[in-house]
């Protein structure tokens, strides 16, 4: 489903994921699992070196996955969190007995609902990371980097508290409220009544 940029750009935000947990001593409490490491995707994260992370690698599709483990009685869907900027609830919190699911989705033309799909064809619970209800104005929406997401993750179980931890990792312009800007073909750029119509 992903072109061969949007497989690199997906590729680069989970090493950059990885990187982070490694140097933030964080791989010690995590479980990094890579689902549908298969194909582009996995040629995409061998170029990282992902074959030698410490990380388990899975040639299955998430759902495909889950089944599996289910079966095993390994884990319970009750206890899978996937995470999806279009869910209705927010996460409250981060339960160290639970597992986040964060889809490795590139839409670079944003298309609503597709990681919550995902969850409702699985079958599990769908959270938001409360990104929304702290910058109700941002910029650039609400829909963060893979590598972003897991930073905000590990924060928050350090801090436990969700200002202070997108305050922290979120960049300036995913914090900064809307300002439109009107542009008067004429006068070039303008932000103020002037440039009004």
């Amino acid at each position: 489903l992903h072109s061969h940029a949007e497989m690199c750009s997906l590729a680069k935000q989970i090493r950059c994921a990885y990187s982070y947990l490694l140097s933030s001593n964080d791989s010690q409490n995590v479980a990094f699992y890579l689902t549908s490491y298969r194909d582009s995707a996995k040629d995409a994260l061998q170029v990282h070196s992902a074959e030698n992370w410490a990380a388990e690698r899975i040639g299955l599709d998430l759902s495909q996955w889950i089944v599996s483990e289910s079966q095993r009685s390994t884990i319970k869907s009750e206890d899978i969190v996937y995470l999806s900027p279009d869910a209705d609830v927010a996460l409250e919190s981060v339960d160290v007995g639970k597992i986040y699911i964060v889809a490795g989705i590139v839409d670079k033309t944003l298309k609503p609902g597709l990681s919550m799909s995902q969850a409702q064809n699985c079958g599990l619970q769908c959270a938001r990371l409360p990104y929304a209800d702290l910058f109700p104005q941002s910029v650039k929406g609400h829909v963060l980097n893979v590598d972003t997401v897991i930073q905000i993750l590990s924060a928050y179980g350090k801090q436990r508290d969700w200002e202070k931890t997108f305050d922290e990792i979120l960049p300036k312009y995913k914090k900064e409220p809307r300002h439109l800007r009107f542009v008067n073909r004429d006068a070039g750029p303008t932000s103020g009544p002037d440039g009004l119509r």
